[in-house]
């Protein structure tokens, strides 16, 4: 039975009938900032203790004060709420929500250790995997060692900036005299 209850009022608490009155008294004392068109600058969530009827109300939002008033704030608009729905007078606020006192999120060190680790890791991993799924030759001696065969010679790469028809271009203009000797 405790169970159905404290799921009653987590559906409750995060209802719109609580969050529009929360939304209107956070308008009142912390104004909705203009860049924030449509978008929540702030919310809040509700966490249950099992074998408990006790709800603990976390408020997340741009400030510590904001999340602190937004917390209190609900608890104060959830009891008035829980006593209209469920015609229940044993709905009190233990304990008001406080300020931390140092930043809960983001950890800024634990993060930055973390993702250079991961960065490093995950590009050794992929210059690896492509160095060895590489199958080209990158020198002649590998074309020996491939082949088994002796080298005869090299043919120069010519780059031309039309990409059409290069190798008519050069037998024609003469002008890669090293491309056309080793041909």
């Amino acid at each position: 039975m405790n169970s159905l209850l404290v799921n009653d009022y987590k559906m409750l608490l995060v209802s719109n009938r609580v969050q529009d009155k929360v939304r209107d008294k956070m308008a009142e004392k912390f104004p909705v900032p203009s860049n924030y068109d449509n978008v929540p600058w702030f919310s809040v969530d509700a966490q249950y203790h099992r074998n408990t009827r006790i709800i603990t109300i976390i408020a997340y939002a741009h400030t510590a004060e904001q999340a602190q008033y937004a917390a209190n704030v609900t608890g104060e608009v959830f009891s008035h709420t829980v006593r209209d729905v469920l015609c229940l007078d044993n709905v009190k606020i233990i304990d008001p929500a406080k300020l931390p006192e140092q930043r809960y999120r983001p950890k800024l060190h634990v993060n930055l250790v973390v993702g250079f680790l991961s960065g490093l890791f995950l590009g050794g991993l992929i210059a690896f995997t492509l160095a060895f799924m590489d199958q080209t030759i990158k020198n002649p001696d590998q074309v020996e060692s491939y082949l088994r065969q002796p080298q005869l010679g090299t043919i120069p790469w010519v780059m031309d900036q039309e990409k059409n028809n290069a190798l008519y271009k050069c037998l024609e203009e003469h002008s890669y005299y090293d491309f056309i000797e080793a041909l």
